[in-house]
């Protein structure tokens, strides 16, 4: 999740403010080196020529300085700590969520499954007022009716799964999986062909 990716970058943020500002504390070194030369106006190429060379080593050690460092540090750690406890509320609050929305989902799956089966069992129902009224057992009003059940039952149907895939989108977004394109495939949700081919 891209929230919890920030929280964590505020904790990495944190640590290195520590870092330096503890290397406040310690010496510096620093090496340096010059080079160079100047030429005088002369008919000779080699003549008049002065070359120049310098290095060292600079060393820097701040003794005193009011005790800024040791507040920086402090101030440094006090943002670690604060960064610390928001990452765990995030935490907290992502867990709720998750859960919450992996119950929405498992109800959305057991309807769907169960809509599954009433969508079935409507058509072995029509099937079988459709062969008893080849048979002349039964009317037409009845075959209509048997019919009427079994389009009710497969809208019913169609609209559970959409509720499936609402609830996953949800999950997918608690998560951060809905940032993989892939996301329905990677949690055994994708769309069967047989699916595909109704819409």
């Amino acid at each position: 999740r891209p929230d919890l990716r920030i929280a964590d970058n505020t904790i990495a943020l944190a640590r290195a403010a520590i870092q330096a500002g503890r290397s406040g504390w310690y010496p510096r070194v620093s090496l340096f080196a010059d080079y160079g030369f100047e030429r005088n106006d002369s008919l000779h190429f080699n003549t008049h020529l002065d070359r120049n060379a310098g290095y060292g080593i600079n060393l820097t050690w701040n003794l005193f300085n009011g005790k800024k460092t040791l507040a920086a540090v402090s101030y440094a750690y006090a943002e670690l700590e604060a960064a610390t406890e928001a990452k765990k509320e995030l935490l907290l609050e992502i867990d709720a969520e998750v859960r919450q929305n992996v119950l929405a989902w498992d109800s959305s799956r057991r309807q769907h499954a169960l809509q599954e089966k009433i969508l079935a069992t409507a058509t072995r129902i029509r099937d079988l007022v459709h062969q008893e009224y080849l048979g002349g057992t039964t009317t037409i009003t009845r075959l209509n009716e048997a019919q009427s059940d079994v389009t009710i039952s497969a809208v019913a149907r169609s609209r559970s799964y959409v509720q499936v895939l609402n609830n996953l989108e949800q999950l997918a977004a608690s998560t951060g999986l809905i940032l993989n394109p892939d996301y329905l495939r990677e949690l055994g949700e994708a769309p069967s062909n047989t699916e595909n081919q109704q819409k």
